[in-house]
């Protein structure tokens, strides 16, 4: 039987050592966020006590569990399972509308805190952020972390009314598994010393490892962290291909990725948007009306980039809540939601026969994406005289102005049952940039 041979990166892990030493970096995850946002907001110190969940709008067919707070979770509420579905397991449970100009606040006052203690701080969705302590004055190794980590968690308490769960370690794949260790208000340190307790932990608390990856991975009899960073790797790679050659790596703590300047943006690799209207997409005329609102919001945020795309993704999700998606190449490089249009209609066509399996929601993600400003691949049959990017343009700037609802597609004209929601899509869009 073959056997791999040692791998020295493993061994070093497995002697406290790493390959990052002298690292210290953090993560931080506030706990509950929406519903801790809510509960600190209310000026009601009771709510703490009782079950509450944030949903969202029932009647625009949204009417599902956003987040819960720790009395909630007691009963089992889970995100994203549907209001009924929470009320029957806890009846007295209660539900808040959600407030996300509220959240953003709060949001943006956490990473005020963090900025006094470095300038390098990646937020990671809203409610969570990574900060590189490594060279900071005071800040000698993973003790100066910890007890960083334990002043955020005070500084966050008595600031915002609300707590938060803090990893300490030598890389960011680490510091995020160990915020997610023990919550609420918990200080974890996962350096390689603790890598014992590491390995032994379910590779699924890994970050990017998917439910798909781990049903994969679990058909092998590799269930645990550990289990997948001793495989040999053309193994891994032969089931997972090359993500799970990542995926083994940061199971051995071998993440070197640098956590970003706070304001510098990463480099987007797609950007897209979806939607769930308020009822399900039977006819192709209501999917044309959705797609142009969307088309619309994903080419004006390319503009804002100055980007254009190559190639689009559709993301699919029938009244079943089966999921599914499709791309196709454009043939030239552009950021017309003309173009998008047209090319989405036509997968959409391609893809779902809507008399018989309607749709639920739908999203246009713009992939393949290159800089609006040099060499590209031009359409061979289509006009390249300018005049599309001319007018886009002057409609983003005509928008920016006086406000989005101000100027749209003739298209939405058409639109009398107010399905596409292009105003509040792109507002919205825009504000959790």
């Amino acid at each position: 039987m073959y056997k791999s041979p040692e791998n020295p990166l493993v061994s070093e892990i497995y002697n406290n050592s790493g390959i990052n030493n002298g690292r210290v970096v953090l993560h931080a995850d506030l706990n509950n966020f929406f519903a801790s946002v809510e509960c600190s907001n209310s000026g009601d110190m009771s709510l703490w006590k009782k079950p509450v969940a944030v949903c969202g709008d029932s009647k625009s067919r949204h009417g599902i569990i956003l987040a819960k707070n720790e009395v909630a979770k007691k009963y089992g509420i889970k995100t994203a399972e549907t209001i009924n579905e929470a009320k029957k397991k806890c009846p007295k449970l209660i539900l808040l509308p959600a407030h996300y100009e509220l959240y953003m606040r709060y949001a943006n006052a956490a990473r005020q805190i963090y900025l006094r203690y470095t300038d390098r701080v990646e937020p990671f969705g809203m409610d969570e952020a990574w900060l590189e302590l490594t060279g900071c004055r005071g800040v000698y190794g993973i003790d100066d972390g910890r007890r960083i980590a334990d002043e955020i968690r005070k500084t966050v308490k008595e600031e915002l009314g609300i707590t938060v769960s803090v990893g300490v370690s030598d890389n960011k794949v680490f510091a995020k598994l160990g915020s997610d260790y023990k919550k609420p208000d918990a200080t974890t340190v996962f350096s390689p010393s603790e890598y014992p307790v590491i390995r032994e932990l379910p590779v699924s608390e890994i970050l990017y490892a998917g439910k798909s990856t781990c049903a994969k991975l679990k058909s092998f009899g590799i269930t645990k962290i550990g289990e997948l960073a001793k495989k040999d790797p053309c193994f891994v790679k032969g089931i997972l291909g090359k993500n799970g050659i990542m995926l083994q790596s940061f199971c051995r703590g071998e993440d070197t990725s640098k956590v970003a300047f706070f304001g510098e943006s990463p480099e987007a690799k797609s950007v897209g948007n979806s939607t769930t209207p308020p009822k399900d997409i039977t006819g192709f005329f209501d999917a044309k009306l959705i797609l142009s609102s969307l088309c619309d919001i994903v080419c004006t945020r390319l503009r804002e980039e100055n980007l254009k795309c190559r190639a689009i993704r559709m993301h699919f999700r029938d009244t079943e809540l089966h999921s599914f998606e499709r791309q196709v190449q454009l043939g030239f490089s552009t950021s017309s939601s003309k173009d998008l249009l047209a090319f989405s209609c036509r997968l959409l066509a391609q893809s779902v026969d809507l008399s018989k399996t309607p749709l639920r929601s739908i999203g246009v993600c713009a992939i393949q994406l290159c800089p609006a400003k040099g060499e590209a691949q031009m359409s061979l049959f289509e006009e390249n005289d300018g005049k599309k990017d001319v007018i886009d343009k002057t409609v983003d700037s005509v928008r920016r102005r006086f406000g989005v609802e101000k100027i749209s597609n003739a298209l939405s004209l058409c639109d009398k049952e107010g399905i596409s929601h292009l105003s509040r899509g792109y507002e919205v869009f825009t504000n959790l940039r």
